[in-house]
């Protein structure tokens, strides 16, 4: 049994806390994902929340019609956002394979 106040398997002192890197993949995983649920869930949410109003306020559609239009120009401001994002992750990445590659040229063309 572990006695109190230690840990069953020491931490190497090479790696400072709080310092775990996760693997690229699961980083863009993560993106994509929290793109997939944020695009419908603003869409849906101001649906919901409309027809949880108009039945409060005894208001027809209004309020719900309203609070989806709300949700859904709002998603189409997170996708014009996430579409920048892309593109400048994917003009860094560019940029960086690029770079080794010109001056590997240039020193060719010298020679």
């Amino acid at each position: 049994m572990a006695a109190p106040n230690k840990r069953l398997y020491p931490r190497s002192q090479d790696k400072k806390p709080g310092g775990i890197k996760y693997p690229i993949v699961s980083r863009k995983a993560g993106v994509l994902v929290a793109m997939a649920l944020e695009l419908p869930g603003s869409i849906i949410g101001g649906l919901f929340i409309g027809y949880l109003l108009d039945n409060y306020f005894n208001t027809s559609p209004w309020i719900m019609m309203a609070l989806t239009t709300l949700g859904f120009t709002a998603a189409c401001i997170r996708l014009v956002r996430w579409a920048r994002y892309f593109a400048e992750e994917r003009s860094k990445t560019e940029s960086a394979n690029r770079e080794p590659s010109t001056d590997r040229s240039a020193a060719s063309l010298k020679e």
